[in-house]
This record gives C-alpha cells, sequence and structure tokens, in this order.
C-alpha cells in the first residue's frame, strides 16, 4: 500500500517537471486567481477549492471532456511514468475505483478534486476490500 502511494508522490513530481504539465498549470491558476505556493498548500490540507484547478489542467490535458474523466487517457499517462513501480492491473484497478468515486459527485471541480484525493489515499488501493465491504 505504502509502495503505491509512494508512487502515485513520483507521478505527481514527474509530472510536475514537464513542460507541458508547467504549462497547464500555470495557465489555470492564472484562471482560477491562485500562485503555486497556495494551490500546493491547498493540496497538502485537502482544500476541495484545489480541485478547480486540477479540473482545468485535466481538461487542458484532455483527461476530462465535457465534464467527464476520461479513465482510459488517465491509465495511458500513468501506466507510462508508474510502469516500473506498480503492476498495470494494480493501477488500472485503483483508477478505475477512483474514477467511479469521482463520477458519483456533481461539477468538475468536486470530481477532480475526489479523483486526486481518492489517487493519493491508501486505503482506495485496496479496492477487493472496499468493494467487498459495500456488498456485506
Amino acid at each position: 500500500m505504502k509502495i503505491v502511494v509512494l508512487c502515485l508522490v513520483v507521478l505527481s513530481a514527474v509530472a510536475c517537471v514537464s513542460a507541458g504539465y508547467r504549462e497547464y498549470q500555470n495557465a489555470c491558476l492564472d484562471e482560477n486567481g491562485l500562485t503555486k505556493e497556495e494551490f500546493y498548500a491547498m493540496k497538502r490540507n485537502q482544500d476541495p477549492r484545489s480541485g478547480c484547478v486540477t479540473a482545468c489542467i485535466m481538461k487542458k490535458n484532455g483527461s476530462m471532456k465535457h465534464g467527464i474523466i476520461d479513465a482510459r487517457g488517465i491509465k495511458r499517462r500513468m501506466r507510462t511514468l508508474l510502469a516500473p513501480f506498480i503492476s498495470k492491473d494494480k493501477l488500472y484497478e485503483k483508477i478505475d475505483y477512483c474514477v467511479d468515486e469521482a463520477e458519483n459527485h456533481v461539477g468538475v471541480c468536486e470530481k477532480a478534486y475526489v479523483l486526486q484525493k481518492c489517487l493519493r489515499t491508501p486505503r482506495a488501493n485496496n479496492v477487493q476490500g472496499e468493494r467487498q465491504k459495500m456488498i456485506d
């Protein structure tokens, strides 16, 4: 479980380094009237307002279209970055679980916030256990 969280942290770091991500992030920060420091503080404190910046970035990179999260696009991006760290099956299962969780919410900001929070939460790694709890 800790390895998956570590991988997601690595993913965030790698994504932040890419020039495309930086361009999207800067544009989305401007659109939302935030500085990088404010945005990162929001994410650290799990402030739902960070979802609007995340949604903006997702729209710009094609991970969200017309308010719907593109799970296949997210899988493609994350698989490329995380291949050495996590099995494809575990990664895809986690993404599917988190996208399902996010799609149960209304509004792009809330969806993006729930998705980012779920992907960073170790508890979501135990997808089978979570689904079994829902059945019981």
